[in-house]
């Protein structure tokens, strides 16, 4: 089953810079992703990727680098690998600059959809996990993120 991952918002948000590091630079900022449906946050542990409840731990922060052409890299802190989607795949990877590795933000309706780049599928969060699905044109709740 593909695993699927929670967006950027343009609803309120606590942002923390980061220090600058090889991998990070101070405009990347960590953020957590909420799916506005099932409440839960987008977690990345030993668990894997997955949708959990909300917790405050550094599993679901996220490290948002904006790339040239406006797409965006998520890194997890936990695992420092980065939101991947192959279109067979939704995971964690070692981090790049691939297509698998951008996605899309659009931002709208108290949230934000996230959209891979490689696949052109949205994050999605349900009763059947994490995954990526076709973008829904409705701002369906499954694809919506704080």
């Amino acid at each position: 089953m593909r695993k699927m991952f929670a967006a950027l918002a343009a609803v309120p948000f606590t942002l923390t810079l980061m220090s600058s590091t090889a991998s990070a630079t101070e405009e990347d900022v960590v953020q957590t992703f909420q799916n506005v449906y099932t409440g839960a946050c987008v977690d990345d542990s030993s668990y894997g990727l997955r949708g959990y409840g909300c917790n405050g731990k550094v599993f679901q922060d996220w490290t948002v680098h904006v790339w040239n052409d406006g797409t965006r890299q998520f890194r997890s802190r936990a695992t420092g690998e980065c939101l991947y989607d192959d279109g067979y795949t939704l995971d964690t990877r070692p981090c790049n600059s691939s297509r698998e590795q951008s996605w899309y933000v659009d931002k709208n309706n108290g949230g934000a959809q996230l959209q891979s780049q490689a696949t052109l599928e949205c994050l999605d969060d349900s009763s059947w996990g994490l995954r990526t699905l076709p973008c829904s044109p409705n701002w369906n709740t499954h694809q919506r993120f704080k």
